[in-house]
């Protein structure tokens, strides 16, 4: 295999792997995504709403100057990425732990949480494009890419093993969680980094500094937004991560259990369903290699989940038996699990298109896209918290409800936005 440029050797196959592992990352976002309610259920519930939202949210106005910062970075001695790699790695790692330590009263509780979830959420970010660029340059052949997709789908598996192992209904047991999560996302950075580490020299970036006013950074970023693949795509995005939050945070807390309980059913439940996203996300990665095929399956999918949300919405307040609710559950379970999957596949394949009809980079894209689901992933934690408030001023059948019925809606509507990004269009329209 030729490398890229300025890179001479072949990148070994466990090479390969390793940078992959770098996925284990997304661990931390997955935790976060999973116990959501659990992790902060002792502060109130309104101020997690709103102060969660805007750190989540205000991550994005900053992420097009770190953008701009991190590539006109001339160091030889780090690289182009490296650096800042392993900084945001740890830093995501650290405040997705420091968050847990939110006390005293609301105005106290509502600094420490968004801080700290401003924090997380742009280091994430900030480690996802670095990593990215880093790949695309490490392995020209997208192989290694397709590894980290693969490892950021098993860090949903173990963030869901690790929530139910450890989950006591405390802020002690829930911290035991984020910080097994924490170590094992400093792991794959570390695989990231020294994977690529030899690879430095391609990462250099040769040419002098531009300086140009912030104005003109942000609309330099946005650009590519004028594009309507572009723009539909990272559409599709907000929605997605606005429905998978829902999913992922709300449902397991507000519908499995409603129906399970916390008990063991309810933890194999969110564990399954959890491997089941993985494996099928995976296989239409590997076997599918059109995007508007993952887009026409997610969609689909998604019909049939929103469908099995509506049945569960209307029989939650029929006092229909328990086993049949029972089953529908564990359907609808399977089917968001296997929806999601697909869909996210379709996300992952949508970047080559992108770069195939506009002239939008692969960098650049993968950060606007981030953008959009740090946005959505905001607009699903107000969401979460909204159901929160059903739970506690309602009742429980309304929040599993609204929980179920929200989160297939989104994801629903993500899919049809990402299967409309496919469109006839001119080069470079």
């Amino acid at each position: 295999m030729s490398g890229v440029k300025g890179q001479k050797k072949a990148i070994s196959k466990s090479g390969k792997f390793l940078y992959g592992a770098g996925g284990l990352s997304s661990v931390t976002q997955a935790a976060f995504l999973l116990s959501f309610v659990t992790l902060f259920s002792h502060t109130d519930t309104l101020v997690l709403l709103v102060s969660s939202t805007v750190g989540i949210g205000l991550s994005v106005f900053l992420m097009p100057l770190c953008y701009a910062f991190i590539n006109g970075n001339t160091s030889i001695a780090t690289g182009r990425y490296h650096l800042y790699m392993i900084v945001s790695g740890l830093i995501s790692a650290m405040s997705f732990m420091l968050m847990l330590g939110a006390d005293g009263g609301k105005v106290a509780q509502g600094f420490f949480i968004g801080g700290f979830t401003f924090l997380y959420a742009l280091s994430v970010q900030v480690y996802s494009y670095c990593c990215y660029a880093a790949g695309k340059r490490f392995d020209g052949s997208g192989l290694s890419l397709f590894y980290r997709f693969v490892f950021s789908l098993v860090s949903i598996v173990i963030a869901a093993l690790a929530v139910c192992l450890f989950y006591g209904g405390t802020r002690f047991s829930m911290g035991e969680s984020a910080a097994v999560c924490a170590i094992i996302s400093l792991a794959g950075v570390a695989a990231a980094y020294f994977s690529t580490v030899k690879a430095m020299p391609c990462f250099i970036r040769l040419e002098p500094r531009h300086k140009r006013s912030f104005k003109l950074k942000f609309l330099r970023f946005t650009a590519p937004l004028k594009n309507r693949a572009v723009l539909l795509f990272c559409v599709a995005g907000f929605l997605l991560a606005a429905g998978i939050t829902v999913s992922a945070a709300a449902i397991p807390i507000y519908a499995f259990s409603y129906v399970f309980g916390f008990g063991g059913i309810y933890k194999a439940v969110v564990t399954s369903a959890s491997g089941i996203i993985a494996a099928s996300g995976a296989f239409a990665a590997f076997k599918i290699k059109s995007g508007k095929k993952n887009c026409i399956a997610s969609v689909v999918l998604s019909s049939v989940m929103l469908a099995c949300a509506a049945v569960i919405s209307v029989f939650l307040f029929t006092g229909i038996s328990a086993k049949i609710i029972l089953c529908l559950t564990y359907a609808f379970a399977a089917v968001s699990a296997v929806s999601i999957g697909f869909t996210l596949a379709a996300v992952e394949s949508s970047k080559a298109y992108v770069c195939k009809h506009s002239y939008c980079t692969a960098g650049k894209y993968h950060t606007l896209f981030n953008c959009a689901l740090s946005v959505g992933a905001a607009l699903g934690v107000a969401l979460v918290g909204m159901v929160s408030l059903f739970a506690e001023n309602l009742s429980a059948a309304v929040a599993a409800a609204v929980a179920v019925s929200a989160g297939a809606a989104f994801v629903l509507t993500g899919a049809v936005a990402l299967k409309f990004g496919y469109v006839p269009q001119t080069e470079g329209e």
